[in-house]
């Protein structure tokens, strides 16, 4: 089963990054598979530092501002873990706190099975809302920008609106007019027009929408020993030389684009 939730990590200044994910899980949740997309900082920060957390959240506000690149760690309520080496994000309902124990790169989407380290419950689970559902699906169309076409895109936020209006609340609502924010201004970008100023805050590089390319390569991460040694090898190889030479790749996954 894939749950949707926020994956957190630490970027190579050992700062905070969250990202949305859908891990491969089962009921019990001691092991579950991660497939973040190579172009990733997620991807990156694993290989270089394999812990993580995987928060399952209902705030569905979280989720809309990690899928376009509006994480701010001085807004979000995110705190270092003590016990183990994480980010926790104190408006989650669950937390799992997990290492990588292998990595599979033999693919565009890496496989990396994670085994859960410690766990919490911050609070209960609000419960099931067809809006939440709604704001869920349209965070995902909106990092699906780079391989569908916008219109259809358009489309679909256009369905899923009179759920969100119908059934949600101020927090619903506010969500899902981030992400009809940032479709339009992506795609007013694409046909060539100067993207519209939408009073939301800024990205890392200034102009309020998260760039569409990585800044930096995740073949220059280094892997720490504690994954076994045939999967460092692997893993350095295969990411070292997925990218030719003085090019760019464009990101392909759910993350911000902006450095973190």
């Amino acid at each position: 089963m894939i749950l949707e939730g926020i994956v957190t990590t630490s970027n190579p200044k050992g700062q905070p990054h969250a990202a949305p994910m859908g891990p491969d899980v089962d009921e019990t949740m001691h092991t579950f598979r991660l497939r973040p997309f190579q172009t990733s900082h997620t991807f990156a920060h694993l290989m270089a530092r394999p812990q993580g957390v995987l928060h399952v959240v209902d705030d569905v506000e979280l989720l809309a501002q990690a899928a376009i690149g509006r994480f701010d760690p001085q807004r979000w309520r995110i705190v270092r873990a003590t016990g183990f080496d994480g980010w926790l994000l104190t408006d989650a309902c669950r937390w799992y706190a997990f290492e990588v124990v292998s990595v599979d790169l033999h693919g565009p989407r890496a496989e990396m099975q994670c085994r859960v380290v410690d766990r919490g419950t911050f609070r209960e689970f609000f419960g099931l809302n067809r809006a939440m559902h709604a704001v869920v699906e349209a965070a995902i169309l909106a990092t699906r920008l780079h391989c569908m076409v916008h219109s259809d895109v358009v489309d679909q936020l256009e369905r899923l609106r009179p759920l969100v209006e119908k059934t949600g609340g101020a927090r619903e609502h506010r969500a899902f007019a981030l992400i009809e924010q940032f479709v339009r201004a992506e795609t007013e970008k694409d046909a060539g027009c100067e993207p519209v100023n939408h009073g939301q805050g800024e990205s890392a590089e200034g102009d309020g929408i998260p760039h569409v390319y990585d800044k930096t390569e995740p073949g220059t991460a280094t892997v720490r020993p504690t994954l076994p040694e045939s999967v460092v090898a692997a893993a350095t190889s295969e990411v070292a030389n997925s990218v030719p030479s003085g090019r760019k790749r464009p990101a392909l996954d759910s993350e911000p684009r902006h450095t973190p």
